[in-house]
């Protein structure tokens, strides 16, 4: 049952005066005449600190409740007299979403062994020759290799290569340490051109998976997991930027016009929901998706607008607390190839 503020009002007030009474006549007698004269002092003498400092948190409760009554009805006066959500409203921010749809391929993880050459998640990276040196931090650390995309076995994405090799390693044991212009503290590796099946070993104090690594298991990181490339395409989410900053704040201080978009309104969040799971765990091209929010509404990051990789959370990998990492470029420098320019952001719960 909801109460109205009269009614809250009320048990707030009765409330207080309960407590005022189980306290003692004469400390009712100074909340309920006020300070006047020699009540003052008399009042005050028979206080004891605790009940002084009960009628100031049943002034305090009563306080809050009134100004929570008044919070409740100035809103409901608000939308009662706002103007109503059109469908027109509605319609015209799903079109935006629609406007900024975007080709993906989601990285399905699936039985096997990849190969040198293959698109995968941990494991053996491929090697253009036998000189080619493992990076490593600048305290000679070696990094973890986290995925290597084969963009001529990947299905066709507007502004991505069609062939070439890029490779990514950063720091699992160190995640939220060194960081630099391109975000957090990685190694990018692009070859345009890969010729033969050669690929590294690893170097033998690469460490092992712990608790808080990337990688969940030991098969993982060492064999590495082999993924199928699945060609979708994803509408943009009001969760993300631009969206997040599109969408008419009133929306939620109005009331919908008719039953059609308050069906629409009700089933917004789950929409939303599904456009994100559509994505998958890990993925190349589509929106990014994050743990604590987008941070590219920041005027410095509006140049970010393409995912090179995506990489969630399942029982294989996990970054932190169910974190999500994002590898981000321009879709400028996408076209002309320059992953240098990629920023690569990671938050967790």
């Amino acid at each position: 049952m909801r109460l109205g503020y009269v009614q809250r009002y009320s048990l707030g007030i009765g409330a207080v005066t309960i407590a005022l009474e189980k306290l003692d006549w004469r400390t009712y007698r100074f909340c309920r005449d006020g300070l006047h004269g020699d009540r003052v002092s008399d009042a005050l003498k028979d206080l004891s600190g605790l009940q002084f400092t009960l009628i100031l948190l049943g002034i305090g409760a009563v306080t809050i409740v009134l100004l929570a009554a008044y919070a409740s009805w100035r809103d409901k006066r608000k939308m009662d007299t706002a103007p109503p959500i059109t469908k027109a409203e509605v319609d015209a921010m799903l079109d935006r979403m629609e406007s900024l749809k975007l080709p993906l391929a989601r990285l399905v993880v699936t039985e096997g062994q990849p190969g040198p050459l293959d698109t995968k998640i941990g494991g053996h990276p491929w090697s253009p020759s036998e000189d080619e040196k493992w990076p490593k931090t600048k305290n000679a650390e070696p990094l973890s290799f986290l995925a290597q995309i084969n963009f001529a076995q990947m299905p066709e994405i507007a502004d991505f290569p069609s062939q070439g090799i890029l490779q990514l390693f950063f720091a699992d044991f160190d995640p939220f340490g060194e960081e630099d212009d391109g975000g957090l503290a990685h190694t990018l590796r692009w070859y345009p051109n890969p010729k033969g099946t050669l690929q590294h070993s690893l170097p033998a104090n690469l460490p092992k998976p712990k608790k808080r690594s990337f990688f969940q298991t030991e098969a993982a990181q060492r064999v590495g997991l082999s993924v199928r490339p699945e060609h979708d395409v994803a509408r943009a989410s009001c969760y993300h930027w631009p969206l997040d900053e599109a969408v008419d704040l009133s929306l939620v201080q109005r009331h919908p016009e008719n039953e059609e978009v308050r069906e629409i309104l009700d089933g917004w969040g789950q929409m939303n929901d599904d456009i994100m799971a559509m994505h998958g765990t890990h993925w190349v091209g589509g929106h990014p998706n994050f743990t604590q929010g987008d941070f590219r509404g920041d005027d410095d990051e509006h140049h970010l607008d393409r995912v090179l990789l995506h990489l969630g959370t399942d029982d294989h990998f996990m970054f932190g607390d169910a974190g999500m990492l994002n590898l981000l470029i321009n879709q400028e420098d996408l076209r002309a190839t320059r992953f240098e320019r990629a920023y690569l952001t990671l938050d967790c719960h």
